[in-house]
């Protein structure tokens, strides 16, 4: 459940910044600027939820905050986060590039514009996971009834 709403959390997030990064809004019409924003919402989630299963971010940005000794709550969280921002945005902001682009373009473009996304999207990830994360888990808690913090203790 945690990582669905991140992942919803992190979708509404990105979709802005990828917005405003790709395109001139200001000659867009609003209908347009809606439709381009779901789109990249409506694609993120899923991408995010898989990788979100697939790779084991959380336990990595775990065993990296007791490597660095970051044992105090804001520490560690702050090492989750960031690791969470690097791995999933970057793997999330490929695939999707890749998804919406490579049957128009060359696997350079996509590249190119993926390393040019690729900071903003991180820095923004990074401050929507490092917000939002402890809502979602609280939220996931409060809807499942399952304390993964409580298990962890």
């Amino acid at each position: 459940m945690t990582s669905l709403l991140m992942n919803i959390f992190i979708g509404l997030v990105l979709g802005c910044v990828f917005l405003f990064l790709s395109h001139d809004v200001t000659s867009m019409a609003m209908d347009e600027i809606a439709r381009t924003f779901c789109q990249s919402l409506v694609m993120s989630i899923p991408v995010g939820y898989a990788v979100g299963d697939f790779l084991p971010t959380m336990a990595w940005g775990q065993k990296l905050a007791a490597a660095l000794h970051a044992t105090g709550r804001l520490a560690s969280h702050l090492v989750v986060s960031l690791t969470l921002a690097v791995v999933n945005v970057t793997v999330i902001l490929t695939a999707c590039m890749f998804i919406v682009m490579l049957a128009s373009t060359s696997v350079g473009d996509v590249l190119g514009i993926v390393a040019m996304l690729w900071a903003p999207a991180v820095a923004s990830g990074f401050l929507a996971i490092f917000a939002l994360l402890p809502v979602a888990q609280g939220l996931a808690t409060k809807i499942s009834g399952f304390d993964p913090m409580a298990e962890a203790d």
